[in-house]
């Protein structure tokens, strides 16, 4: 017997199932959240640690339509679907690139238009493709209220600004203390989630017929993000550089909230195409520190940011590359390191980019490096993440996070294009040995590897072999970009020799 299901653009509404068939694709639609088994209900048996996304009947229906084929597959059921989307208004198609290469752009576009009456989607585009320029492109072929959510006010501006450019008309903002919303506003979470109760915020609230959530991997773990569930939107979509798809509990989420995968866009697939540079992955692998305790807190400050060897090497390698006319950024995770960074460096001209740095000050800060007025900033994840740096060509990971999706991002901010280079030269610090900082290290390369991106590792142990290492990679990319005047180089010094060696 089939599960008949009636489908609209939010809900999957099940209206006729067994109860063998119903039990089955509720437990097919549930997951465990991180650390379920230490929750006190799970722990007194009063919760089974599942969250079930099937409730009262009905199921997201981006998660439906994201896994349909995959319960069939995997259950053996079959669906008899009613469809009962809503009516859009009328929107045209976007206008074409100047630039072919560019014309991906289109193609995404043309997938969101598609899926408006079906609730949504998700773009999986790599970093520095013009995720936002995609939003403000759907935007302007649109007569609804649209909304374009970002995750933190460093990027609330520079989206208002990119969004405007590409839509062709004012873009509202609610955030940053300011409420001035218009057909098309960029909002942070943040602000969304304080004004939730507001009378006049809710009225504008409910206007809002599409959704945009930026950097959609970053924003589903946050507790504030519930707020975009309450609203009643023809559509949501997500997007990101990074979703991983592959973990259960974030799929199920990132499907429920915005729908399948509509488009994708590899940062391979960039390079190819010539929208991003391309870039190359050296791991300095350090000596581990070994510590009587286990405190992740303090192994965290040896071994990463009050580590001699480390900021010595890193110091070293800057000045270095600084000198020979780079232009650097040093990422970094926590406030500490950053002044850390800083107080090595005075004599050295640089920006600090941190959450105590105001907004403001950090986009001055990043103006003023694309223009090749500063050669060095030190931050930590306010950078990580929807900053548009172009110029950058060396960038100097010191954080050691285990994170997947973090070393992506990261290597996402140096490939986009500038005139002044060829290639990101990606430096990442990691440590040698068997324990979390070595195994975080290897699990960066294989994600950095996983792109398409060449990698090679280097055991160093001290400040002068990571600086000789660093020397040794410069001089094959600068072989690689120059392979002619290479060959010529070595002919005019073998003709050289011939000629010491006659007379």
């Amino acid at each position: 017997m089939p599960i008949e299901v009636v489908l609209t653009n939010r809900y999957a509404y099940v209206t006729e199932a067994t109860d063998a068939d119903y039990e089955a694709i509720s437990k097919f639609w549930s997951f465990y959240p991180p650390g379920y088994r230490f929750s006190p209900k799970y722990l007194y048996g009063k919760w089974d640690g599942r969250i079930t996304m099937l409730k009262e009947g009905k199921v997201p229906a981006g998660l439906f339509r994201a896994t349909r084929k995959d319960a069939v597959k995997d259950l053996g059921v079959t669906f008899k679907v009613r469809i009962d989307l809503p009516k859009v208004n009328g929107y045209h198609a976007p206008e074409a690139s100047l630039d072919e290469k560019y014309r991906y752009q289109e193609e995404a576009v043309l997938n969101m238009l598609d899926n408006v009456p079906r609730g949504g989607g998700i773009i999986l585009s790599a970093t520095g493709t013009g995720k936002t320029a995609v939003a403000g492109k759907f935007f302007k072929c649109l007569k609804e209220h649209c909304l374009f959510v970002v995750d933190e006010l460093g990027l609330l501006y520079q989206s208002q600004k990119e969004i405007e450019q590409w839509a062709g008309e004012p873009v509202g903002l609610v955030g940053n203390s300011k409420y001035e919303p218009q057909r098309l506003t960029v909002a942070t979470i943040q602000t969304l989630h304080k004004h939730r109760d507001d009378l006049e915020f809710r009225r504008w609230f409910r206007k809002v017929k599409i959704v945009i959530v930026d950097e959609l991997h970053e924003q589903l773990s946050r507790r504030n993000f519930k707020i975009l569930e309450t609203i009643k939107p023809i559509a949501c979509y997500g997007l990101t550089a990074t979703l991983q798809l592959r973990r259960k509990e974030i799929r199920t989420k990132a499907y429920s909230f915005a729908g399948p995968v509509i488009y994708e866009f590899p940062l391979q697939k960039g390079i190819e195409q010539g929208v991003l540079t391309n870039g190359r992955m050296l791991q300095l692998i350090f000596e581990y520190e070994p510590i009587p305790e286990e405190d992740y807190q303090q192994s965290y400050e040896v071994q990463v940011w009050d580590n001699e060897t480390k900021l010595a090497a890193a110091q070293k390698v800057i000045r270095y590359l600084i000198k020979q006319g780079h232009y650097v950024i040093a990422l970094v995770h926590r406030p500490v390191h950053v002044k850390a960074l800083h107080a090595m460096l005075l004599d050295v001209p640089h920006r600090l980019a941190y959450g105590a740095i105001d907004p403001h000050s950090r986009v001055r800060s990043r103006r003023k490096f694309d223009k090749g007025d500063l050669q060095l900033i030190i931050a930590n994840k306010v950078f990580k993440k929807g900053i548009n740096v172009r110029r950058v060509d060396v960038m100097i990971d010191m954080a050691e996070l285990k994170s997947k999706n973090d070393a992506c991002q990261k290597f996402g901010r140096g490939v986009r294009l500038h005139p002044s280079k060829t290639e990101l030269l990606y430096l990442d610090f990691g440590t040698d040995g068997e324990n979390r900082y070595s195994k975080a290290a290897k699990s960066r390369a294989r994600a950095i590897k996983a792109m398409g991106i060449k990698v090679r590792k280097v055991r160093v142990d001290d400040p002068a072999s990571a600086l000789a290492a660093v020397k040794a990679e410069l001089e094959m990319m600068e072989r690689k970009q120059c392979p002619k005047a290479t060959v010529q180089l070595s002919m005019f010094k073998k003709a050289g020799k011939r000629s010491s060696r006659a007379s």
